[in-house]
């Protein structure tokens, strides 16, 4: 009859969406197992958890069973639970928190940098199920940036130590590097020498040529001598000469990005070789 036939489509649609679901589920369990990320599944009220991957209890140092039920607050380091409140009432606002990074607490003690990513779930209805927050181990990425900090502070130091003056033009001939005894030398703080255009440390009657070789370099259609006399100019607007060495940088690719030089102030040598040149000629 069409009773029953409507009641066989109707059992049959509910099958459907059932084997449906499990799939589903079958496929969200897969990915919340195989995750190399750590997904840990709280409560609403934040206050305990419900389930989290395999993934989560080993960089913790737990086995899964220990962290169920416990509060998230304990696996934070002591430095980051000021921010919690904050955090929970942007949650409680915005429902899914920015990407951040945090510091857990491991089981031993020992504290872990993570990235997390935190969003609160709805069902149907718009009742809050739970909140989901994934965390990725980000000790390797801090490590790096630690070490290329730390590197880059070294290498600042050598700069500014450097007897050489030392400096850095972008392609555009912009200054993005002049150490401290070029500043001595010429008689300018770093902040008013960074980012301005190289001809205001050279004589007007000198800038042309030097801009056509330099942006010739660029191009690199042009290679300085290796020890190239030159005057640059103080901020009182008195001349020294100098000898410098320049250095075409570029990149793995091989595409200049800008140039490299270490000059060396050679104004008293001048003077003292002019001095000598007229003693000799008064002698003849």
């Amino acid at each position: 009859s069409q009773t029953n036939e409507q009641l066989r489509q109707e059992i049959h649609e509910r099958e459907r969406i059932e084997t449906a679901l499990r799939e589903k589920e079958r496929r969200y369990r897969a990915l919340f197992e195989q995750s190399n990320d750590a997904v840990f599944i709280i409560n609403p009220e934040h206050t305990a958890y419900l389930e989290v991957n395999k993934r989560a209890a080993d960089m913790l140092g737990y086995n899964v069973d220990e962290l169920i039920g416990i509060s998230p607050m304990m696996i934070l380091s002591p430095t980051e639970l000021k921010d919690s409140p904050r955090r929970l009432a942007l949650l409680k606002e915005q429902h899914k928190l920015p990407l951040y990074e945090s510091v857990f607490r491991k089981k031993d003690g020992t504290e872990i940098p993570v990235e997390l990513n935190v969003e609160m779930l709805y069902d149907s209805e718009g009742i809050p199920i739970h909140l989901q927050s994934i965390a990725r181990d980000i000790t390797t990425r801090i490590n790096a940036k630690n070490a290329l900090r730390a590197e880059r502070d070294r290498v600042q130091q050598y700069i500014e130590i450097a007897g050489s003056i030392l400096f850095v033009l972008d392609p555009n001939r912009r200054i993005t590097l002049f150490n401290k005894k070029g500043c001595d030398i010429l008689g300018y703080s770093e902040a008013e020498i960074l980012g301005k255009d190289f001809d205001m440390l050279i004589p007007d009657r000198f800038r042309a040529g030097a801009r056509s070789r330099f942006f010739q370099a660029m191009a690199g259609f042009y290679v300085y001598a290796e020890d190239f006399e030159g005057i640059a100019l103080t901020k009182s607007g008195e001349e020294r000469n100098l000898i410098t060495r320049n250095t075409i940088l570029k990149d793995e690719s091989g595409m200049i990005f800008g140039l490299l030089s270490a000059a060396e102030d050679i104004t008293e040598r001048k003077k003292a070789e002019e001095s000598l040149r007229m003693e000799r000629d008064k002698v003849q």
